[in-house]
């Protein structure tokens, strides 16, 4: 066996299938914090789940900030971070999708070196975040997050942040160890304040953060273990939430195989061609990420083809469809969900194409595909395929 190291991130806790009104206050207090604020969107300001968290919390709640939009453009979230500035923050609690989380941890980028202009994360944008130490030397001047998860995005487990720069509408990466949230709680009841086809769009980005590390070229027994565990607990479990929206036990058990989904990164396997291309295309052509796994993981999987080994065959066996190929079994199942397959299905023009490719080649997570990506061209392909 090669040489393999598993570090597992600062993350302290996830906790499944509990109610985030009843866990946060004795989260909040195991972690030392007496002003926690709340960062959350427009969508959610007036729900009663989003009020019942902020009373359960009590005085230890300094205050909740609702302004974070897709794609977390960084006016937002500069605005979210002045605000938990001036409250006196000592945690944040990010409550809603992927924008939401994202932009929290970039917030706690601003909060620890004390930007106040958008143009001042630039130096930080697609920079290196791994460190040699489990810690980086300044992690006593950081503030910490939780989250609580309302779709099926998965940016909870990372420790990475995306903003949207507004000139380019690129989507770019910031990070750090001490953006990981140290606590998630699962909540099922809180996916019920998101769309049905939004959950049902993420559920299929949840499957596709399983099948690239299935696909990686740096996928190892532990990420394809887990990964084809969360496949499975995915693909069963997104069929049987359109069917019964209602069911609270398939919701737990989606959010389960979205940790699962993500468990793999600990011994250092990432997601590769789709989630490069989804992060050139998302903010440029206004794509929710969960739809641009819909539209470009089958097609990734097409090209990809023998590169990927037995993997392919993995795939089907994971979801249930032994002797098909992975690139028809991913397409049936977005078809099930009544999804859109095609790029033009989700506005994006075809004059972009060019574009896409040229930014995906620059994308790190394109260096982890089982094929190797040498050229816009090859990624053209791609596009052209899903078009």
């Amino acid at each position: 066996m090669s040489p393999l190291l598993h570090q597992y991130s600062l993350m302290e806790r996830v906790l499944h299938d509990q109610r985030a009104a009843e866990a946060l206050p004795g989260e909040v207090r195991r972690h030392g914090s007496s002003r926690a604020f709340i960062v959350s969107t427009a969508s959610l300001a007036q729900s009663p789940r989003l009020r019942e968290i902020a009373e359960a919390l009590g005085p230890t709640c300094a205050g909740v900030y609702t302004g974070v939009r897709a794609h977390a453009p960084r006016d937002s979230v500069m605005a979210g971070a002045v605000a938990a500035r001036q409250a006196k923050a000592d945690l944040l609690i990010a409550i809603g999708g992927g924008s939401v989380i994202d932009a929290a941890k970039v917030m706690l980028l601003v909060l620890r070196h004390g930007y106040t202009h958008a143009e001042q994360l630039d130096v930080h944008a697609g920079a290196p975040w791994n460190t040699e130490t489990q810690r980086p030397r300044d992690h006593a001047h950081w503030l910490r997050m939780m989250a609580v998860p309302t779709t099926f995005s998965a940016a909870e487990y990372t420790s990475v942040g995306g903003a949207t720069e507004p000139k380019t509408k690129a989507k770019q990466a910031f990070g750090s160890q001490m953006m990981m949230p140290v606590a998630v709680v699962n909540d099922p009841v809180m996916t019920l304040t998101a769309p049905l086809d939004l959950l049902l769009a993420t559920g299929m980005k949840a499957v596709d953060h399983a099948v690239e590390r299935l696909t990686s070229n740096r996928a190892n027994l532990y990420s394809d273990t887990v990964s084809a565990v969360a496949l499975s607990l995915l693909s069963r479990n997104l069929p049987a939430l359109r069917r019964d929206p209602s069911s609270l036990a398939v919701r737990g058990e989606l959010q389960y195989g979205v940790f699962l989904s993500m468990a793999g990164i600990a011994s250092g396997t990432r997601s590769n061609l789709a989630h490069a291309i989804a992060h050139a295309m998302g903010s440029l052509c206004d794509v929710p990420h969960g739809l641009t796994s819909c539209v470009l993981l089958a097609p990734v999987l097409r090209w990809v083809g023998d590169a990927a080994g037995g993997k392919q065959r993995v795939i089907c066996e994971a979801m249930g469809r032994e002797g098909a190929d992975a690139a028809s079994a991913v397409a049936d199942l977005v078809a099930s969900l009544g999804l859109p397959a095609r790029l033009r299905d989700v506005g994006v023009r075809q004059e972009l194409l060019a574009t896409i490719a040229e930014r995906t080649l620059h994308d790190p997570l394109t260096a982890n595909c089982a094929r190797k990506v040498e050229s816009a061209s090859q990624v053209r392909e791609v596009l052209e395929m899903a078009w």
